[in-house]
């Protein structure tokens, strides 16, 4: 047996040689032997802040490297995680040789691990994790009072025996949070 765990990354021939006492026959063989002992360097490039709503979010690592043996064989495997009061629960997860990128949809606010752990053809495994800020967008409101849009510091007026239609149906915030806006009515300052 030879230990190779202290040789350093990289080829090695071993040199084999028999020697026979009895009649003294001598014989030899050599072979190559590649050496992998370090773990590729798992790099994450990406953004570290988002706004919510934003179509697709590229997380790339095609800076990581087996720093001898180059990225030939390395298998890539995200994971991302939804963290959200010290849980954290796994939302998606993608591996393979060709997954040197992962896109995220930023649907909800939130904050985000992604992790990329990376293995090369030896079993050697290096690791890298990003939290990734989802920014929630806040609701836009909107207002028309019968049929007219109305503005900051915009004034309506009406006499005390008519009636008009107040709207507020124009609002919108991102999808995943649209079905909970609440509405606060207030005239002249006053919650109603």
């Amino acid at each position: 047996e030879i230990d190779i765990l202290n040789l350093s990354d990289g080829w090695y021939d071993i040199l084999i040689f028999a020697n026979n006492p009895s009649n003294q026959e001598f014989s030899y063989d050599c072979t190559s032997i590649r050496v992998d002992n370090v773990a590729p360097e798992a790099i994450i490039e990406g953004p570290r802040s988002i706004t919510e709503g934003t179509d697709v979010v590229l997380l790339d690592a095609s800076s990581t490297i087996d720093e001898v043996w180059g990225i030939q064989g390395l298998t890539y495997i995200w994971s991302v995680y939804d963290i959200e009061g010290g849980l954290a629960s796994e939302l998606n997860i993608s591996f393979g040789t060709d997954e040197r990128s992962i896109f995220i949809s930023p649907v909800v606010s939130g904050i985000y691990e992604i992790k990329l752990t990376v293995s090369d053809k030896a079993g050697n495994i290096g690791y890298a994790s990003q939290l990734l800020e989802v920014q929630n967008i806040a609701p836009t409101a909107r207002l028309t009072i019968d049929g007219k849009s109305m503005f900051d510091n915009d004034e309506f007026s009406m006499s005390r025996d008519s009636t008009c239609i107040i709207d507020a149906s124009g609002s919108i915030d991102t999808n995943n949070d649209a079905d909970n806006l609440r509405y606060v009515w207030r005239v002249n300052n006053v919650p109603i």
